[in-house]
């Protein structure tokens, strides 16, 4: 038999237990089935994540002489990729490349976002 807290508290006290102090609510049991197509829609788990979709055309962005010597690390909360390159000196020459290579990022589907990309020697 369920009792709201203040009756479980009331209990406790009669049995010289400590109360349950949280602010935590029993809710009522959900369908699984509801709750996992909720899950994918909101997190859009069907749908490649961006990171895939970079990967996927990284080639074309950096060109293919840079493709093997560089990576994609990840994407900051506010639009930032950061790129993970192998020494100074190509850094240094995808800096120099940095506008073109935004560019071409911005022209591919839900990359539009993406403000800015910082080079990091790895």
């Amino acid at each position: 038999m369920k009792f709201t807290q203040k009756v479980e508290n009331l209990i406790a006290n009669f049995r010289n237990v400590p109360e349950n102090s949280t602010r935590a609510t029993i809710r009522k049991p959900r369908a699984m089935e509801g709750l996992v197509g909720h899950l994918i829609k909101k997190f859009r788990v069907d749908q490649p994540r961006i990171e895939e979709i970079i990967m996927h055309h990284w080639a074309e962005i950096v060109g293919a002489t840079n493709c093997h010597r560089c990576r994609p690390k990840r994407i900051t909360q506010n639009k930032k990729l950061i790129v993970a390159v192998a020494s100074p000196v190509i850094r240094q020459e995808m800096i120099f490349a940095h506008k073109r290579i935004l560019q071409k990022l911005q022209k591919i589907p839900d990359c539009k976002d993406i403000q800015t990309i910082v080079f990091v020697v790895e």
